[in-house]
């Protein structure tokens, strides 16, 4: 193969390699576009419940934890509680590596509870539990107490250090920019095209037809 004909051949393949990589996430968002609001993450079921900052927001079906807010009883604040860490390291570290790269971060946080106002906000879509669990809002001027919610989707407050709460955790997805991911496969379109011209011309140059075929396979294999 001539040299100049091999360093378009490569970077073409370059190209392509690399732009289809990120078609991937047209994927995810069309799965999650067609499960009816529902996804799986770390072996439970989620269902969407509104939108939250741009981005669909999804609340756990079922508890992944019984446990207290904190541990200590005078410690109601969410962002040193133990509730917190426990999600984002402990329950975050059993997610896949592409579950995690699917997440939003929200205030710093991949997994979090629901404060007492977003629940008042997405309730109507809240399915109700057969036990009591945790909000991260705690109770104005009292260093102890934070919310939770009732069998009966009523709100209360108790002590951080109540120790048989559920941890119904929600999460942020990404939302996938469909214009520019139309943008790439036009991109990865053309290059495949001019790829493929540039093959022909090869073998029509006495080329070796199998080689051609191998790559080509590849490529498709990708796309």
């Amino acid at each position: 193969m001539n040299r100049k004909l091999e360093n378009r051949i490569a970077r073409l393949e370059r190209i392509i390699k690399n732009e289809s990589s990120k078609t991937k996430l047209k994927y995810i968002y069309e799965a999650e576009e067609q499960s009816s609001n529902r996804i799986e993450l770390g072996g439970y079921t989620w269902t969407k419940i509104g939108i939250l900052n741009g981005h669909p927001i999804y609340l756990c079906d079922e508890f992944v934890q019984l446990m207290a807010f904190d541990g200590r009883e005078e410690s109601n604040d969410w962002e040193d509680s133990d509730i917190r860490k426990w999600l984002n390291s402990g329950f975050y570290n059993t997610l896949s590596t592409e579950e995690k790269s699917e997440i939003s971060p929200f205030k710093g946080d991949r997994l979090f509870l629901l404060s007492e106002d977003e629940y008042e906000k997405f309730n109507g879509n809240i399915s109700k539990m057969n036990n009591w669990w945790w909000l991260r809002t705690s109770l104005p001027d009292s260093s102890s107490a934070v919310a939770f919610v009732h069998r009966d989707g009523d709100i209360d407050y108790t002590y951080a250090n109540y120790p048989k709460a559920g941890v119904r955790p929600a999460v942020l997805l990404n939302v996938v920019d469909r214009e520019k991911l139309d943008q790439l496969l036009d991109k990865i379109r053309d290059a495949y095209a001019n790829y493929k011209s540039l093959c022909n011309d090869f073998i029509d140059e006495g080329g070796d037809e199998e080689e051609i075929d191998g790559i080509i396979h590849d490529i498709n294999q990708v796309l």
